[in-house]
């Protein structure tokens, strides 16, 4: 009860001061600056992320103080309008900044490792060529010893094809990080030498030491600059961007996150406080669309990444199939069934499907679609 209470007052002091958002911002931007990540956008293995797992206990934190004192939301959210415009300007100004430092000059802000990511494949005819040719100088002796430690397929893959689509090339770059970057008799200081890795500003120190004196986090590291200083032209190397600017990068990311929270919470007061069929239906659907939409968008990725369509067209196709087959498939297989039961609480009755899902008709008081809205039992 104590630490309760000395939540709710620390919390009471700084949701009714105007520097909510700054002050708010800042646990969370020094988290993500301190460990060089982010959160809610990466996935990997279950043991999860601390810096995720800390930010978001600190937004639940706040979510409970809020739940339990709802006029807090309405005092801090009157300005809904412009906090979403302001969120929305500034995420996509920060989206804007990462693309093209991406892209441009392979600086990454956030989540950075030795091992490549699908784009680091710039040319691979160019790849294929350094890879299969033979010769004696230091560059081509360095290449065989990649030839010598990629698998067998992978190096039939590339003898028998002179061109990769996407998944080819991501699989190519997933083989090379477990070969190549992975591997821990690769990087030689002799090869480090006979390539000039010694003299490397970064790595230099770490190459010139035997393998078995490095760490494993050093060892992955020099050999990713190795096998990019072997095939220069076809791989293209990333780097972690400047502390001062990813520290500027992770605060704004931290405002933008509470300026969008707030937003969205006034435009739903204002819009849905009342009751509503079809914010109920899509309400109780949500979490099942959380679920599906994922191997639904996945599935589409392996039929439609390759074509030369434009961006937005592809961004179309995949929400509007994402919804409409999470949709289809909440209301027949999981609304009314067990599934339905273990995720929203209680089963809903069957009703025409156009009706609750598509149509905007107003339903009558009476009608068995608004006997859904009332609670279990």
């Amino acid at each position: 009860r104590g630490i309760r209470n000395s939540l709710q007052k620390i919390f009471s002091h700084w949701t009714s001061a105007s520097a909510f958002v700054p002050v708010f911002a800042l646990p969370i931007a020094a988290l993500m600056w301190i460990d060089g990540s982010w959160f809610g956008i990466n996935s990997g293995a279950l043991w999860p992320n601390w810096v995720g797992t800390l930010n978001y206990w600190f937004i639940f934190g706040v979510g409970w103080y809020l739940y339990s004192n709802p006029e807090v939301i309405t005092k801090i959210s009157r300005f809904w309008r412009s906090q979403l415009i302001t969120g929305s300007v500034i995420a996509l100004v920060l989206t804007g900044i990462w693309y093209t430092n991406w892209l441009e000059h392979r600086q990454r802000v956030g989540p950075f490792t030795a091992n490549m990511d699908p784009t680091a494949m710039k040319d691979y005819s160019l790849f294929r060529q350094q890879l299969l040719d033979s010769d004696d100088s230091t560059v081509g002796l360095c290449r065989a010893a990649v030839r010598k430690r990629l698998s067998g397929l992978w190096i039939k893959f590339v003898q028998d094809h002179k061109v990769a689509n996407s998944d080819q090339r991501f699989g190519l770059i997933a083989e090379l990080n477990k070969s190549i970057i992975g591997s821990k008799d690769f990087a030689s200081p002799q090869r480090c030498a006979h390539l000039g890795l010694v003299n490397d500003r970064q790595w230099g120190e770490a190459a010139r030491r035997p393998i078995a004196k490095r760490s494993t986090k050093e060892n992955q590291y020099v050999n990713s600059a190795l096998l990019f200083r072997s095939f220069s032209g076809s791989l293209r190397l990333g780097a972690r961007a400047p502390r001062t600017k990813s520290a500027l990068y992770c605060y704004a990311y931290a405002v933008a996150t509470w300026l969008l929270v707030l937003g969205w919470c006034g435009f739903f007061s204002a819009y849905f406080s009342t009751s509503n069929q079809k914010v109920r239906y899509y309400s109780d659907a949500a979490y099942w669309l959380y679920l599906i939409h994922l191997p639904i968008q996945f599935e589409m990725s392996l039929w439609i990444a390759d074509l030369q369509w434009p961006v937005w067209i592809k961004f179309l196709l995949y929400s509007l199939a994402a919804w409409f087959l999470g949709v289809l498939s909440y209301h027949f297989l999981v609304r009314g069934t067990w599934v339905g039961g273990w995720l929203n609480g209680r089963r809903y009755p069957t009703s025409p499907f156009w009706r609750s899902a598509i149509l905007l008709e107003r339903v009558p008081l009476d009608s068995p679609d608004e006997a859904e809205l009332a609670p279990p039992g």
